[in-house]
């Protein structure tokens, strides 16, 4: 069976739209998903907290070699762990001021050193 010229154009044209649709269709999901991402990560509510420095560990990390974590005694009740800056001097039962960041789609509570009130000596 022998097609004619218009229909062998025709499949042509119909294998490259599809490997077009292909192409939009997989960067309009990257695109969606990094906006996903992005809206996720994008913070909602912040506000500060006092707390009070209850214990001190390290951990190891690859950039630096260690980070100093502390763990806060926040007012409302709530014990957080957060990093300390590498030039900030903080002992135990220092009274600190903490960061609390929530984000707006998964509601998750990220809480960030911001400054030491006083330090007992």
């Amino acid at each position: 069976m022998n097609k004619s010229i218009n229909e062998k154009i025709h499949e042509l044209y119909l294998k490259e739209m599809h490997k077009r649709f292909r192409i939009y269709s997989i960067a309009f999901a990257a695109f969606v998903l990094i906006a996903m991402l992005s809206i996720a990560g994008a913070l909602g509510d912040s506000h500060f907290e006092d707390g009070k420095v209850t214990s001190f560990y390290s951990e190891a990390d690859s950039d630096t070699g260690y980070v100093r974590k502390a763990f806060i005694q926040l007012e409302s009740g709530k014990q957080v762990r957060v990093s300390i800056p590498p030039r900030v001097i903080i002992k135990k039962d220092s009274e600190v001021v903490i960061r609390v960041k929530k984000t707006y789609m998964f509601g998750t509570m990220d809480y960030q050193f911001s400054v030491v009130k006083n330090s007992k000596k």
